[in-house]
This record gives C-alpha cells, structure tokens and sequence, in this order.
C-alpha cells in the first residue's frame, strides 16, 4: 500500500530476454484497461495522461517506475514483453493521506493499554 505523492517500482521476478522488442505495461482498474507505458524499437510513449511526466521504464530489465502517485494509480499492472502479456501481475493500492492532526491519548493500566487515536480531516 502506498500513500498519494509516493513512488512504486514492479519488476519481473524473471531477466527480461536480450531478444525484445516491445515492452507494454498495462493498468487495469474496476472501470477499463489502459496502456501505462510502452516501448518499440528503442521509442517510448506514455499513452494514457495519468502516466505523463512521472512513469519510466527501464528497457534492460521491464522496470516500470511510476512517481507522484495518485488515488487514481490503485489497479493491478500487468506486463506484455514482445506482444505476450506475461503471467506476474502486480497489485497496487494508493490511499488519500489525512490531512488533519493525529491525537492519540494513551491509558495505562495492569492488564491493558487503550490507545485512541483521532484523525482530523
């Protein structure tokens, strides 16, 4: 789980073959499939405008880094290398940070400890 504004990296548990060609990492969301970020022959595009400007792709090894993540970032991420989606997929959810005080009071006693904490939006 990741926080908004953070960064996430996915790569292959398997070396990406010397022999590719294209690389296509899809996001895959409850509403539709979009191309996160795909490379062809030495070019890269970024297709879809929630990617622009803050994912890259590590042609040597599949790496995907996505930076600036938002709530709209959260879905599951698959790989296609040479046109054959690869069966790894990768699970990501972002969540909204609070931004309003934590107040926690603490209760001691023998057999328990209370923590309360109060998140202010």
């Amino acid at each position: 789980m990741k926080a908004v504004g953070d960064e996430v990296s996915f790569q292959l548990d398997k070396i990406v073959p010397p022999s590719v060609t294209n690389i296509t990492w899809k996001h895959i969301n409850s509403v539709r499939t979009v191309k996160a970020i795909e490379w062809e022959d030495g070019d890269t595009t970024i297709p879809n405008p929630i990617f622009k400007g803050i994912t890259t792709l590590d042609t040597a090894t599949g790496q995907i880094t996505i930076t600036k993540l938002t709530v709209e970032h959260s879905g599951v991420y698959t790989i296609d290398i040479n046109g054959k989606e690869q069966e790894q997929r990768f699970t990501l959810t972002v969540m909204a940070s609070n931004k309003g005080c934590v107040v926690a009071a603490v209760i001691p006693s023998i057999t328990m400890m209370i923590i309360i904490i109060l998140f202010l939006s």
